[in-house]
Parts: C-alpha cells; sequence; structure tokens
C-alpha cells in the first residue's frame, strides 16, 4: 500500500539528478520560488541532489499544509510549505501570493486531524475554527476590524479547499 509520504519520495526524486536544465520543478512551484532555489542550491559547486538530500530531511514538511507567519511582517498564511534551505522555507497557498516563511515547528492541526483520520468532519472543523480565531486574533492584537477580516478570509480559504475535495 502506497502510503503520502512514499507519494511525497516518488514527487521529491525529480530532484535526484545532476543538473538543474534537468529538473521539472512541479506546476505547484511558482517561478519565483523554483529560481531563488536554483540560484541557492547551485553556488558552492552544488546540485539539485544536494537539493534533493535536504528534502529527504524535511520530508515531513514537504508539501504539508501549515499555517505560518511570514519572514516579512505579521502576516499569517495558510497552504502547502516548500522547505527551501536551512529553516527558510515558503507558504504556497491555493489562493493568493505565496510568502516565504520560518519553517513550522510542527504539523498543523489540519494536518495532524487528516492524518489521524479519528475525528469526524464536524470535530475537525470546529478545531480548524477555533484555532484560526486564536491566531487571527493573536496576530492582529486590538484591531478587531483586522482580526474578524483575518478570520473571514480563513474561512473562506477552508470552504473553497472543502469543495474541491468533494
Amino acid at each position: 500500500m502506497t502510503t503520502e509520504k512514499d507519494k511525497i519520495i516518488e514527487e521529491i526524486k525529480e530532484f535526484n539528478k545532476d543538473n538543474w536544465n534537468d529538473v521539472n520543478f512541479p506546476n505547484w512551484i511558482p517561478i519565483k520560488f523554483y529560481k531563488g532555489i536554483v540560484e541557492f542550491w547551485s553556488c558552492f559547486d552544488r546540485t539539485p541532489k544536494d537539493y534533493y538530500n535536504y528534502l529527504l530531511e524535511k520530508v515531513d514538511l514537504f508539501k504539508c499544509k501549515v499555517t505560518a507567519k511570514c519572514l516579512t511582517g505579521d502576516k499569517i498564511v495558510y497552504g502547502l510549505y516548500l522547505p527551501r534551505y536551512n529553516n527558510v522555507g515558503c507558504v504556497i497557498p491555493e489562493i493568493g501570493e505565496a510568502e516565504y516563511s520560518s519553517e513550522p515547528d510542527i504539523l498543523s492541526n489540519e494536518q495532524k486531524a487528516l492524518q489521524s483520520q479519528k475525528q469526524n468532519e464536524t470535530e475537525f472543523l470546529e478545531e480548524v475554527i477555533r484555532n484560526m480565531m486564536l491566531e487571527c486574533i493573536r496576530y492582529a492584537g486590538d484591531d478587531l476590524t483586522n482580526s474578524y477580516k483575518l478570520v473571514a478570509d480563513r474561512l473562506e480559504l477552508l470552504k473553497s479547499i472543502g469543495e474541491k475535495e468533494q
């Protein structure tokens, strides 16, 4: 039986090559991030194989759904995580602009719930909404208008993700 981790490792194998010209970056990765990865991992005689080995160390984060704080400012983004180098990666949302972020410490609550499949859909959505609200209030501070806007944006994103999965 093929697991999600096996599928991710198969996707990562695309980087196990000697030359960047031979790598077919997955189309979910924006060009600006592709160029940054190639630039960073090309210096000091490094090859895609070096990036491949790095990704194998970060396999649990590669393409994981995360909620993360951007490196520039207090903006919070939700999307697929792409390890870039050291503890820096990119969060690539389904909607909106991709951003750089620090590496998430743990898998998001959404990912844990999906992986365990022990919670029913209602419990899962309640947990996601509760965490989103707390996160938005924490980062927006006393500005309740921004807090409510962040919550509304997250709920809209969650709704669109749910519609796509059906």
